[in-house]
């Protein structure tokens, strides 16, 4: 997957010969409205269009030649939607400076099919450059206009950091389906430098994942949904629920993270959206820091449960909080005796929830799924 546009206008701009070189090897052509499927005979896009943006899968490599003249209008009319923003330069150019003049109107620009963000409100840009050839997903808050320079005068030579992923973890696959989730610097800034966050599926697929620098002032990390094209089934379904796991990269363990969502964002219910925007202002994790492992006897079962449940190898005295996945309380309760204790929960909503077990000097975190 990736996203295709063109400073060069075609001289036959009939979208089946534009790719007949490369045709065997088309999954999908698409715009926000139309789509081009060889396979299937479908086109209903038609015609390559001015300052047209598209997002693309091919199946194998390909050599796209595109021969015209270059475009002339170098403006960009964008709406207060969701929107895809053609590349009109040959040279990349910084995404900073293109839309500076509209940034008051700007929500967000990302990649098509990768983990590159602009999110002007939340301080992150890991997408540094547009590439010329490419497309980008663009939100405007009010229609705007954006305007190409003369690509005399583009001399920008910035580009993306590139993160080595972790190797524990399965390879994320990145695909046009993508929920961006901003992660406050109180949301990271305890973490050790080389350390990962990751967002997994309720299945246990790794759907996306940041490395800790230790610089940024923000976080960004995006979750990928499935691809319905032949992709490998390793990311999120629309609305499932997302969730996160902290990797010590010094001692390779992992831990549960409870996040707690910015609730003045539209997607601050914990669930995969495509085109989702979330932000989390923190993380609720072991405030010990003790391995999962030296605490392996205490215990949750049946989980996942309809009803009640029991934690098993806790001391007296215990205080146990139930929270959702938005990190709100919704029970909390006390071991006032024994080395175990049944709990009913009063919350009987279908879910996952992280119960909070405060054993002596001892802080961790379980996860329940609730049927």
């Amino acid at each position: 997957w990736s996203g295709l546009s063109s400073y060069v206008m075609p001289a036959d701009n009939d979208i089946e010969n534009v790719f007949s070189d490369v045709v065997d090897d088309l999954v999908i052509l698409q715009t926000m409205e139309g789509v081009y499927y060889p396979f299937y005979n479908v086109n209903t896009i038609g015609t390559w269009e001015h300052k047209a943006a598209f997002r693309v899968k091919f199946d194998a490599p390909v050599d796209l030649q595109i021969t015209g003249t270059m475009e002339s209008d170098l403006e960009v009319d964008l709406e207060a939607q969701w929107q895809l923003l053609p590349v009109l330069s040959p040279a990349p150019k910084d995404v900073e400076e293109l839309f500076s003049p509209v940034v008051s109107d700007l929500v967000i620009v990302k990649d098509i099919a990768g983990a590159g963000v602009y999110w002007p409100e939340k301080n992150i840009n890991t997408l540094i450059a547009l590439n010329s050839d490419e497309a980008y997903y663009v939100l405007m808050s009010a229609p705007a206009t954006v305007t190409y320079s003369n690509p005399a005068n583009d001399s920008f030579a910035g580009h993306k950091a590139e993160v080595k992923p972790n190797p524990e973890w399965n390879t994320v696959e990145q695909t046009p389906a993508t929920h961006v989730i901003a992660l406050g610097k109180e949301a990271i800034d305890h973490f050790e430098p080389g350390d990962y966050i990751g967002v997994f599926t309720p299945q246990g697929h790794c759907a996306g994942q940041m490395q800790i620098t230790g610089s940024a002032q923000h976080g960004v990390l995006v979750a990928f949904g499935n691809d319905p094209y032949g992709g490998s089934g390793t990311g999120f379904a629309s609305g499932e629920q997302m969730l996160f796991k902290y990797f010590k990269t010094s001692t390779g363990q992992a831990f549960d993270l409870l996040p707690v969502y910015d609730l003045t964002l539209p997607d601050a219910n914990g669930l995969f959206a495509e085109n989702g925007i979330s932000a989390i202002t923190g993380f609720k994790v072991s405030g010990t820091g003790i391995p999962e492992n030296d605490l392996a006897a205490i215990s949750l079962f049946p989980n996942p449960t309809s009803g009640a449940f029991t934690i098993r190898g806790i001391d007296e005295n215990t205080e146990i909080v139930i929270y959702n996945m938005q990190g709100q309380v919704v029970e909390t309760d006390m071991n006032q005796s024994g080395t175990e204790v049944t709990l009913v929960p009063v919350v009987h909503e279908a879910g996952i929830y992280m119960v909070k077990i405060i054993n002596g000097n001892n802080t961790i975190f379980r996860k329940l799924v609730m049927k």
